[in-house]
């Protein structure tokens, strides 16, 4: 909607105004504003979305070409705006759950002077994941964050019998508080079922075979997808089978690799991801449902195993840096020469290629990962003791 059509039913509920350059983002059904109100002295903002059926008056006009009547068609529309907004209810009733965006208040509005219906949906404030990610990298943490609290939103989902069917990175939101939230629950797919131009190209990247083929589908639709936009932020915002040499791709290499993808080629990771992270995300992405995960809560435990045996790997690389760290300084102040406390760091670096091999053993036992840690710190003891030992005698 144009937003000075717009402006003509401020205010809205209570008192909230657009804001001046307030579009956010505009895609093929909605167009999202930034809103802001004064409440108790203070200024609130939010975002207000607006799904306009029909997008435009050309549609009505195709319909009419197919012999359609004026009331028919408005009762065609009708039907569209009916069923999307039975889901906006539903979401709205969800504004509690910590990983679904929050829809606040909503209306419909039917147009006077024209065919058509327009929704008002006023929801918490929140960039998508593009936007969030275009000033900032995404690291492994907070993917692992990202894979976790979506399957959180999925859970919510599966305890309704209900499937997202249209997870992809612009509908992904990240709040203020640094949450990962799903929007669109199959808002899009409602409005994707009259024939007008809505593209769903974007979403046929991360689209699962079974639904890209219109077969069938389930829960592990949606752990499909989310492993894909996994493997999107993991690989530098590059998708399966597509070149890690260009951030640009032409239309035709985009086909090859979609088709390459759902004709179930494995695929590779190029971006250097731990093992056990590349692992659990090919468990996702496999082409038959059946060779997923089984439900949403093992996903998510998949991945909270990955994000613990980080967290240990890196405290067990910070204790012994640090450890080398503390004899290193003793090495200095034993001696007033450069060399040797260079020499003191080369010795140092045969600790810490060994520790890949005293990594993987701790995974295997914690008896085993304190016998390991007790032998670096004692060849740690005996290094520095030479250190000393070389650093008197030049001395």
């Amino acid at each position: 909607m144009n937003v000075n059509k717009l402006r003509a039913y401020e205010p809205l509920w209570d008192n909230w105004h657009i804001c001046e350059d307030g579009l956010l983002r505009e895609d093929s059904y909605s167009c999202v504003y930034r809103i802001q109100r004064m409440h108790l002295e203070r200024m609130q903002y939010a975002a207000l979305k607006v799904i306009s059926i029909p997008k435009s008056q050309s549609e009505v006009l195709q319909l009419q070409e197919l012999g359609m009547s004026r009331e028919e068609i408005q009762f065609y529309f009708y039907e569209i705006v009916r069923e999307i907004y039975q889901k906006i209810i539903f979401i709205s009733e969800l504004k509690e759950k910590k990983n679904i965006i929050k829809y606040e208040d909503y209306k419909l509005t039917e147009r006077p002077d024209e065919i058509g219906y327009d929704i008002f949906v006023r929801t918490e404030l929140a960039h998508n994941s593009i936007e969030y990610t275009q000033c900032r990298d995404m690291t492994l943490e907070s993917i692992l964050k990202m894979g976790k609290d979506l399957c959180r939103g999925l859970q919510v989902y599966k305890k309704h019998n209900l499937v997202h069917g249209n997870i992809r990175p612009d509908t992904i939101f990240v709040s203020e508080t640094m949450d990962f939230k799903f929007e669109d629950f199959e808002i899009a797919k409602g409005i994707a079922a009259y024939p007008v131009e809505l593209s769903r190209k974007e979403a046929h990247h991360y689209v699962a075979p079974e639904i890209y083929f219109g077969k069938n589908y389930d829960h592990r639709a949606d752990i499909y997808s989310l492993g894909i936009v996994l493997y999107f932020y993991l690989n530098q915002k590059r998708l399966p089978f597509l070149s890690q040499y260009s951030q640009q791709s032409t239309y035709k290499e985009q086909q090859e690799a979609l088709e390459k993808r759902i004709s179930g080629e494995e695929i590779t990771f190029f971006n250097n991801a731990p093992a056990c992270v590349e692992q659990v995300i090919q468990k996702a992405v496999a082409i038959l449902p059946e060779e997923r995960y089984d439900t949403i809560e093992e996903f998510y435990q998949a991945i909270c195993r990955v994000e613990e045996a980080q967290k240990e790997n890196r405290e067990l690389t910070l204790d012994v840096e640090e450890t080398i760290a503390l004899e290193a300084c003793s090495c200095a102040k034993k001696s007033d020469g450069i060399e040797e406390v260079t020499g003191c760091f080369e010795e140092d670096r045969v600790v810490t290629e060994i520790e890949p091999v005293v990594r993987e053993k701790d995974k295997d036992s914690g008896v085993e990962k304190n016998r390991n840690s007790n032998f670096i710190r004692l060849f740690i003891i005996i290094v520095a003791i030479v250190c000393f030992i070389v650093a008197v005698r030049i001395g």
